[in-house]
């Protein structure tokens, strides 16, 4: 996930804030529905 977080940034550092922000949203708003693989959607929750 730090990857594609990079990826979209261009900055490590924003990246790691990035990674950060995303993982609070996955963990205090989990409502994965099973409609696509579980790491699709983490890389979905991350880039938006």
């Amino acid at each position: 996930m730090l990857a594609v977080c990079f990826r979209y940034t261009g900055d490590m550092e924003a990246a790691h804030d990035v990674l950060h922000d995303g993982f609070i949203k996955i963990f205090t708003n989990f409502s994965f529905r099973g409609e696509a693989s579980l790491g699709t959607w983490v890389t979905r929750v991350m880039v938006t």
